[in-house]
């Protein structure tokens, strides 16, 4: 039996069939049907909260159940589970929004909170109004003293609607400048982030690299003909060094090309599988990319590097790396690296931003270019971190093929 604190129903309990009813409804939404791991999230904290109560809804316990960790694993450097919350939220949100905005029975994960609420949506009729019956017209008419004072002539809520009314002019304003001071201070923080690349006329490298590819033999009689398998005059796999480069590579080359656009600042882009530190000599640059580790050199004394397809620290395996990779490559989410740091081998300022995937680098492209979201990501910061060489690891959600929400697991000043 749930508890009042759970459902908010004591008087109308909700049956746990009606709950899990509710919560097929939310699984197979558009909302959830994209990712497995919010699915299973949900679902077991609903379930655990229809057996066992509070009991087993802890941090560490959903991480050792649900997504395997060591019953001894570190939450402070392992936010999986915050992670996988905080989107399992916005899911609700937006199935609430869209399919379920009908629903009779809502399913919610509060801030701070692994344990479900689930509450009916229906409001209880206000005490102080007589019901209607169905197609009767509502006297609105006041009943007993004409000349009673005029509060007294109002519902709780008719009042609540009279002073909101009143005020809206001056929340309309408060709201407005309140959200003006808020990218203010984003522009800042993005102003201090990006400082030491461009605070002076140096044009800034925005540098990508050629993504190498094998291409399947041909007949070496034919080349446009795939070859047979067993066919002993098939040619060797060819690999194109200077062809193709990973859409996610792409995407973010032209986010940092547009930032620095905006900002009238000159810039550089070089798409090449050769630059060298003494091409970079002196020239502050925007690295992107981890395709085949060609920054190895520069991020070599980094704490966070990719390296046998995860983010590794100082050299060590970590579970930030992709999860649920398919024949095709596609993932369900993604880690990447931001790092700013001044090379001393070149003598200028880098940005780096790289992913085990295409996805982690477009995303942590669209987060350093994106003033509201690197504001977010540098709030838990030191005081003196634009002073600071830094990097930061993400976790991404990939969602319909797309990365998205885009959350700080780890961060590194020095």
């Amino acid at each position: 039996m749930l508890t009042e604190d759970i459902t908010k129903e004591a008087a109308n309990p909700i049956s746990h069939d009606e709950i899990r009813a509710e919560l097929g409804r939310i699984l197979e939404s558009a909302s959830f049907r994209s990712s497995a791991r919010c699915q299973d999230f949900l679902r077991h904290v609903v379930e655990q909260t229809l057996t066992d109560g509070v009991h087993g809804l802890k941090e560490r316990t959903i991480g050792v159940e649900l997504f395997g960790r060591a019953p001894t694993y570190d939450t402070s450097t392992d936010g999986i589970v915050r992670i996988r919350a905080s989107e399992v939220r916005k899911r609700l949100a937006l199935y609430y929004a869209d399919a379920g905005k009908t629903a009779a029975i809502h399913i919610t994960l509060p801030l701070g909170s692994y344990l479900p609420v689930i509450s009916r949506t229906h409001e209880a009729p206000d005490d102080n109004e007589t019901p209607v019956a169905d197609g009767a017209e509502p006297d609105l008419a006041p009943k007993a003293n004409e000349d009673a004072p005029f509060s007294k002539l109002l519902s709780g809520k008719r009042i609540g609607k009279v002073i909101l009314i009143a005020l809206a002019p001056a929340l309309i304003i408060f709201g407005v400048l309140a959200g003006w001071n808020h990218f203010l201070a984003a522009r800042d923080v993005s102003n201090l982030f990006w400082q030491p690349l461009v605070g002076n006329s140096e044009p800034v490298q925005v540098v990508t690299s050629y993504t190498p590819v094998y291409l399947p033999p041909a007949r070496a009689n034919n080349a446009s003909n795939p070859a047979n398998p067993n066919d002993t005059n098939a040619a060797p796999y060819r690999l194109m060094t200077d062809r193709y480069v990973g859409g996610g590579d792409l995407v973010a080359a032209v986010l940092v090309s547009s930032m620095l656009t905006s900002t009238h600042h000159p810039y550089n882009l070089k798409l090449s599988t050769s630059i060298t530190l003494d091409d970079l000599r002196d020239k502050p640059a925007v690295l992107i990319g981890y395709a085949s580790t060609q920054w190895s050199d520069i991020t070599k004394n980094f704490r966070f590097f990719v390296q046998r397809g995860m983010v590794t620290d100082r050299g060590q395996d970590t579970n930030w790396r992709p999860l649920h990779q398919g024949e095709d490559n596609h993932v369900e989410d993604d880690y990447a690296i931001i790092s700013r740091a001044y090379n001393p081998e070149t003598h200028s300022m880098i940005v780096l931003v790289s992913g085990c995937t295409g996805y982690g680098t477009e995303e942590a492209a669209r987060l350093v270019t994106d003033p509201k979201q690197l504001a977010v990501a540098l709030s838990g910061a030191p005081k003196d971190w634009q002073q600071k060489n830094m990097q930061l690891v993400l976790h991404i959600e990939v969602v319909a093929k797309s990365p998205a929400n885009a959350q700080v697991v780890a961060q590194y000043y020095w």
